[in-house]
């Protein structure tokens, strides 16, 4: 899993990514075991490639990609990984909404307890659309 904060030159576009363990009590940031240094997106900043160790406590892992463009709009993608490390929910975040890609909808809890965490706004969760449990990707 990838760490990184970084901004461009001019200040106008910045990229969040982060991972997060989440139980139904609390939220915390990702223990690594490993950390090695790799080049961020964009010029200031920091990017690192972790290695997550799973805690006892910990249910999930929650992984969230962010971008803010020229205009200050944030988009990017939600996911959460089981104790095993597979992916079993993928939304995507746009216009203040929280859309479902693909994945189970059980771990909905989740991606709403990290969106509070981060003081995400949000307006409206739709976890009816996308694919129940397909994890290729593909739509």
């Amino acid at each position: 899993m990838k760490k990184e904060r970084s901004k461009s030159v001019s200040g106008k576009h910045a990229y969040f990514e982060n991972a997060f363990y989440v139980s139904k009590e609390k939220v915390t940031e990702v223990e690594p075991l490993k950390k090695t240094n790799v080049s961020p997106l964009y010029k200031n900043g920091e990017a690192f490639i972790i290695q997550p160790k799973m805690q006892p406590k910990a249910e999930v892992i929650v992984r969230v990609s962010l971008v803010r463009n020229l205009r200050g709009k944030v988009k990017g993608y939600i996911e959460v990984f089981d104790a095993e490390g597979q992916i079993v929910l993928r939304t995507k975040y746009s216009k203040l909404k929280i859309r479902r890609c693909y994945g189970n909808t059980e771990y909905a809890w989740a991606i709403k307890s990290v969106a509070s965490f981060l003081n995400l706004p949000v307006k409206r969760h739709n976890f009816r659309t996308g694919v129940q449990n397909s994890f290729t990707g593909n739509s």
